[in-house]
């Protein structure tokens, strides 16, 4: 899996468990949670989702969050990059 190739995610969790719970399908909402609660035990959460942040077009889970949930993070910080 390329997203994962990145240094900083060595020894990520989602790393360890695979990318099945981190791109689920619209409707998949226990999939989405079961992401958001292994980000929140990860060491690299922050990193993550800083990485995120900077590509609108990224899709799925990323340090915890959701793409819409990063949409609305930007816009109201102004980091549009």
């Amino acid at each position: 899996m390329e997203w994962i190739a990145k240094d900083f995610w060595k020894g990520a969790l989602c790393a360890e468990i695979g990318s099945e719970f981190f791109f689920p399908e619209r409707h998949e909402t226990d999939k989405v949670r079961i992401a958001k609660r292994i980000c929140d035990r990860c060491d690299i959460k922050q990193k993550c989702l800083d990485y995120a942040l900077k590509d609108p077009e990224l899709r799925g889970v990323w340090g915890g969050t959701t793409q819409q949930q990063r949409y609305k993070i930007r816009n109201r910080s102004g980091r549009w990059s």
